[in-house]
């Protein structure tokens, strides 16, 4: 049985900013309250990061508003922009949402009960029995687990149809109030959008073949990223030593991974990879040998879009399968999340 990635898309709220506008507002919100605020300010131009969508214009995402307004805001855009990315990417795959026989719906930036799955089945015309998954608390690394789980269902159940669906807005999460470094990072790093991924259970499919996945929690590393909660929301958390801890541990981990399939890093004819940010895509860059041509789908994604927590990794897909590699080529997806943890998915690409 295989599993097959057909059809990727993604969506994109409206409001837009480049480098001098993420400036600005870091000045304007910070200016006189952080110590060494010029040298956040410097990370905006060494990021690599050209663009990002944001879901509200930035005036609204600077002010100190309640969570539940937040909260509010993410709930209607999510909706908006998680319906864009399924619907283009079931058109682009030629199938109906009545065909979709399981549906995974990602996101950690807000909270939807009933979850997104309930309102794109209420208005795309989803069966009502269509296999439901909603998963909040994977972080960034929910992109590619996600993957993994696809396969488990097609090898459950042959000839199956699993969509993916995943909505970050971390722009909705900003705390002007917060001066912690962490807060100060997440404004030069992330942007909001949504992505959705076809995954086909039938044989003789073109397009990146689920080959196997694994996850890995590294010990002793849960303060490491995720989110405080307090009654002003989403506070993030992350720490300066993930670059290190991915360094140390993510390499042994790829190589056992790739060693079961006859396969070492330096064989991967392609890779999908989260940029978590600048200094975690250098460590990974620098502890595979990685240049600027491997990485070439995943700086697209990155300089036009920034970190879209676990839509990134689908979003690179999206831009993978329209320029794809040579036929047999095999490559890998790993993501960083919360835990802290590693995800790894083997991809080969077949015509």
């Amino acid at each position: 049985m295989t599993a097959t990635i057909v059809a990727a898309s993604s969506a994109f709220p409206e409001t837009v900013v480049g480098p001098e506008e993420v400036l600005a507002s870091v000045r304007k919100v910070f200016g006189g309250r952080v110590r060494n605020l010029e040298t956040y300010c410097a990370m905006v131009g060494h990021s690599g990061i050209d663009t990002r969508h944001l879901a509200l214009p930035v005036d609204e995402i600077l002010q100190e508003r309640p969570f539940g307004v937040k909260n509010s805001d993410y709930s209607r855009i999510a909706r908006q922009l998680g319906e864009e990315a399924v619907r283009k990417c079931l058109d682009s795959a030629g199938i109906a949402a009545s065909d979709v026989d399981f549906l995974v719906t990602l996101s950690c930036t807000g909270f939807m009960i009933p979850a997104l799955d309930a309102y794109l089945i209420d208005r795309m015309g989803f069966r009502r029995d269509v296999g439901r998954m909603p998963v909040t608390e994977m972080g960034c690394a929910a992109g590619a687990w996600s993957l993994g789980r696809a396969r488990e269902r097609a090898l459950a159940t042959p000839g199956g149809l699993t969509l993916i669906v995943s909505v970050e807005l971390p722009g909705l999460t900003f705390q002007p109030g917060d001066l912690s470094p962490a807060n100060l990072v997440s404004c030069v790093l992330f942007g909001d959008g949504a992505a959705a991924v076809l995954v086909d259970g039938r044989e003789s499919r073109r397009g990146f073949r689920i080959t196997d996945s694994k996850s890995v929690l590294f010990p002793e590393s849960t303060a490491l990223m995720g989110f405080d909660l307090d009654e002003k929301g989403f506070h993030i958390v992350l720490d300066r030593k993930i670059p290190f801890v991915i360094a140390r541990e993510a390499l042994p981990r790829m190589e056992e991974f790739l060693a079961g399939h006859g396969m070492r890093p330096a064989d991967a004819g392609f890779w999908v990879v989260h940029p978590g940010g600048k200094r975690i895509l250098d460590s990974i860059a620098a502890a595979l040998g990685l240049g600027p041509a491997e990485l070439a789908p995943t700086l697209d994604v990155w300089s036009r879009r920034g970190n879209l927590s676990s839509a990134t990794v689908l979003a690179v897909l999206e831009r993978l399968l329209a320029s794809p590699p040579a036929p047999g080529s095999r490559g890998m997806a790993i993501a960083f999340g919360p835990g802290f943890c590693m995800e790894m998915v083997l991809l080969e690409w077949a015509e």
